[in-house]
């Protein structure tokens, strides 16, 4: 009578039975249903060496625990199963670990601790990378493609975004595209945008006039602005001594303004 595989020169009695008990185990996981629709309320199986017993965990927590979980070197993602309790069919099936990690990442998750993406790549190439792709199969020209959002409470315990990086498309022209990063900001309760970075950097209400220009509609040096528009400044711009006032139709003698004196809109002398 045969008992399972030949003993191998050198095994002793108790290898051969854990080694029959492994065969038995891995059979009994090819038998299992798959698991057809994982949801976050389903329940991971999870061995814990320490207290030599099986617990569970949702599929929703096991992110909150992943960093402190030792990671097998053999498994394989995409062939390796996990038992997994389905709660809408009340009983234990099988899932791929990609299956799950897939899944795991299509969920909305909150992280309550530091996330560290990391790469080991001694060559020169950039990583590790962080992409966030729009999937979108219509892009069209001032879609937002990201949103990137700082949010802290306010003194009355409200969520508030005080920050947003986001992300537009400016032509999605094949071979042609173009772009452009805003910075929006929260100040006394309005957010609006205050920056934006295209082909040159330039505030939300100027344009951008391409690579390397920094463009605004003033400029302060120290305490002092910097400006320039149409017609004269006397009698219509408001200023510090001090001040400059290009004027953009401006001919010879009345096209650079200085602020002599005052606080209002007179007081300016062409140069």
């Amino acid at each position: 009578m045969t008992f399972g595989k030949p003993v191998s020169p050198g095994q002793t009695l108790d290898q051969v039975r854990l080694a029959a008990d492994a065969n038995r185990r891995a059979t009994a996981m090819e038998t299992l249903d798959a698991l057809t629709s994982p949801a976050t309320d389903d329940t991971l199986l999870i061995r814990d060496v320490s207290v030599a017993n099986v617990f569970k965990i949702t599929l929703a927590n096991v992110l909150k625990v992943m960093n402190s979980l030792a990671v097998e070197a053999s498994l394989d993602a995409a062939n390796d199963y996990l038992l997994v309790y389905d709660a809408s069919e009340s009983a234990v099936n099988r899932t791929l670990i990609q299956t799950l990690f897939n899944l795991l990442l299509a969920t909305a998750n909150t992280f309550t601790a530091t996330q560290t993406i990391s790469s080991s790549d001694a060559g020169a190439t950039a990583g590790p990378l962080l992409s966030l792709f729009r999937d979108s199969a219509s892009p069209a020209v001032n879609d937002s493609i990201g949103l990137i959002t700082y949010n802290g409470r306010d003194s009355g315990a409200a969520v508030q975004p005080y920050v947003d990086l986001l992300g537009v498309i400016d032509d999605p022209t094949a071979a042609a595209e173009s772009g452009h990063l805003t910075i929006q900001t929260t100040r006394a309760g309005s957010r609006a945008p205050r920056a934006v970075v295209g082909a040159g950097l330039y505030t939300a209400g100027a344009t951008d006039n391409g690579a390397d220009t920094i463009s605004a509609l003033s400029i302060y040096y120290g305490t002092r602005r910097i400006r320039s528009g149409a017609g004269t400044p006397e009698g219509a711009v408001v200023g510090n001594v001090g001040d400059l006032y290009t004027r953009t139709d401006g001919g010879a003698g009345t096209t650079l303004y200085v602020k002599e004196s005052g606080t209002g809109n007179t007081g300016w002398a062409a140069k």
